[in-house]
């Protein structure tokens, strides 16, 4: 059990910063409920790609920054604070994220972390796995 502590903590250094969301299509698409998923089928194919590069602008912009005294904001570039709370690791490979508003948490897990990448997976509620990947901004 102390191995896993003290791997958890050497982790916590690696992660404490601000990081960049990559944008992913794919993922992206997986964690649309199936009512924005059939309007988004219903467009034209022009509506369509329009849609999606908007979607794509705005993931872009969004950062996540975990900071060392265990809070996290998730934002938009130019805007308010989407999401914050607290951060913990649970052990070497699992992310705890405490949200403020709403109340609920997030377990997550951690495929790779070093000095540029980020890249964390979390299961929806339609059962998919969802890999989001963060680089070093």
């Amino acid at each position: 059990m102390l191995l896993n502590a003290c791997q958890s903590e050497s982790k916590e250094p690696l992660l404490q910063k601000k990081w960049h969301m990559v944008y992913d299509l794919h993922a992206q698409l997986q964690t649309l409920d199936s009512t924005k998923k059939a309007l988004l089928d219903s467009l034209p194919e022009k509506a369509q790609k329009e849609a999606l590069k908007l979607i794509e602008t705005q993931i872009k912009q969004n950062t996540f920054q975990f900071k060392k005294d265990h809070t996290f904001e998730l934002s938009t570039k130019g805007a308010e604070v989407r999401q914050k709370g607290t951060w913990k690791l649970k052990d070497e490979r699992k992310l705890i994220l405490m949200q403020e508003n709403p109340k609920s948490y997030n377990e997550l897990i951690i495929q790779k972390l070093n000095q540029d990448t980020l890249i964390l997976s979390s299961m929806q509620e339609n059962g998919a796995w969802i890999h989001t990947t963060f680089i070093d901004s």
